[in-house]
């Protein structure tokens, strides 16, 4: 049985009964899910796991996830060994389960995790877009006398998530690899597998490096972004009119304009406060 992970993951991620959280996190084609379902694989074959896979929506399943997933164990001569039935597949040699689930909104959530028992592991794929009271209702779901864990792959979007605030804001560096308490944090980007990217692909990548610097830093090098990358007036631009133009002292009117969204989904764009404006 082959199972390795990528060269960036081995020596970090290892069964410890002291970590909960499993963070890997970075850049677009960083082998964040590939080294992440590889775990999960090498668990449920070594003994008897309850797993879950989660994702926000429910749509791209089949179409992404479950592919991936299946594509995984034929890599790993595993094919055989697994029963699907659904969305639950099953190695037959121990029984081990895993679970994909999909939810939308933080009930979906505790429907989804209702009738497990003894669930033992739980991945959260693109963290960055899941609901905080689903991803709290998921943690809340993970009860097992085994070594449990909660493995949360997320490619970085704005400080304004909740995933930053709680785990990332404190971290000594924005690319930072450790273990804090019972946190492990694995940063990767395209940088550490380029072996494994094609030659057009990496020009893409260089191409958006040279044309769009903010973006190649958010989505290849995973860096959090201070501002929604949607908005029009970015921190930066605020900072870059108020060196420039001259203020007045004194003002006869003030108006604030706002252009909501009439959408109410993650992709809408953010109309709220994000702390950008100043008063003077």
């Amino acid at each position: 049985m082959n199972i390795t992970l990528s060269k960036k993951y081995m020596p970090m991620f290892k069964d410890d009964e002291n970590i909960f959280f499993y963070f890997l996190y970075g850049g677009r084609c960083g082998s964040k899910t590939f080294s992440a379902m590889t775990y999960v694989i090498y668990r449920m074959t070594k003994a008897r796991e309850t797993c879950v896979y989660c994702q926000q929506t429910k749509a791209d399943l089949n179409t992404s996830a479950i592919n991936e997933w299946e594509n995984r164990l034929k890599d790993m001569g595993l094919w055989k060994s697994f029963q699907r039935s659904g969305n639950r597949y099953t190695y037959i040699p121990n029984g081990s389960t895993i679970v994909f689930k999909g939810f939308q909104t933080s009930s979906d959530a505790i429907e989804t995790m209702k009738g497990f028992s003894n669930l033992s592991i739980a991945y959260v794929d693109e963290a960055q877009s899941t609901d905080e009271e689903a991803f709290d209702n998921l943690i809340g779901s993970i009860r097992s006398k085994k070594d449990m864990k909660l493995i949360v792959s997320l490619n970085p979007s704005d400080v304004n998530c909740y995933l930053y605030k709680r785990y990332f804001k404190e971290l000594p560096s924005w690319d930072f690899s450790g273990i804090i308490d019972d946190k492990l944090y694995v940063y990767s980007s395209y940088e550490d597998v380029k072996e494994y990217i094609g030659a057009s692909k990496i020009k893409v990548i260089e191409d958006i490096k040279k044309n769009d610097p903010i973006k190649f830093s958010n989505q290849y090098l995973g860096k959090w972004l201070e501002n929604s990358e949607k908005a029009a007036l970015t921190k930066e631009l605020i900072e870059i009119a108020e060196q420039n133009v001259e203020i007045p002292q004194r003002y006869d009117k003030i108006i604030i304009a706002i252009d909501p969204a009439i959408s109410a989904n993650k992709n809408s764009d953010d109309t709220r406060n994000n702390g950008c404006w100043k008063s003077k």
